[in-house]
Parts: C-alpha cells; sequence; structure tokens
C-alpha cells in the first residue's frame, strides 16, 4: 500500500482500511492481521498490538483520514502521538461516521484527500 490516501473506519469491534482515488472508495482491509478486536481488549498490551497493527499498515500512506463511531480513533491518535509520530503527522482529519457506507466515505474521503 505505497503512496495511498487512506481512509480508516473503525470502532471497538473492528477497523477497516480503504483506499481513496478520485472516482471510488476501495475496501483493501478488514482487521489487519490481529484476531482481536478493541471490544476484547482487557488490557492496554491488546490496546497497543492492535494499533501497532493498523500503523504497520499505514506506513506508506500519503495521507489518512479517521472515521468510526465512537471514541476509538481518538485513542488512536493518543497512541500515534506516543508511539508512531510519523503516522500521526500523515492523519489530515477525524470524522464520526456510525457505519462504513462507501458513498458517504467517498464524500468525506473527497473533501479532505482533493
Amino acid at each position: 500500500m505505497t503512496n495511498r490516501d487512506i481512509v480508516v473506519w473503525l470502532n471497538t469491534e473492528e477497523a477497516h482500511l480503504y483506499l481513496f482515488d478520485k472516482k471510488e472508495v476501495e475496501l483493501v482491509i478488514t482487521n489487519p492481521d490481529y484476531d482481536n478486536s478493541i471490544g476484547d481488549f482487557h488490557s492496554q498490551a491488546q490496546f497497543h498490538g492492535f494499533f501497532h497493527e493498523i500503523f504497520n499498515t499505514l506506513e506508506h500512506a500519503n495521507r489518512i483520514l479517521l472515521v468510526g463511531p465512537g471514541s476509538t480513533k481518538t485513542h488512536l491518535i493518543r497512541h500515534a502521538l506516543k508511539h508512531e509520530l510519523h503516522i500521526e503527522q500523515k492523519i489530515v482529519g477525524i470524522e464520526t461516521l456510525q457505519t462504513p457506507d462507501l458513498s458517504e466515505l467517498h464524500h468525506l474521503a473527497e473533501s479532505y484527500f482533493n
């Protein structure tokens, strides 16, 4: 996933990563390489592991838009500020979005990435 604009939709149960181009938003990864969801986490180490896998996937992204229904996206940013500053600097926006609806994701992505 090199030189791409990425939309990350996440909640306490799952994460979805979408590639954005001017024509469409395409789902590329759901729950990147991690067996647990945040809702199952019982320790800070489990949060760290889940977020680390997301950050590994975002390593070569140009710009990142975080969306989702609750506070998980805020936790992800706080984690990035402490552990992955080079990823945090790529985050161009944070938006609340209840479900990962492709048309809404595309509209939000256009407003941030164009």
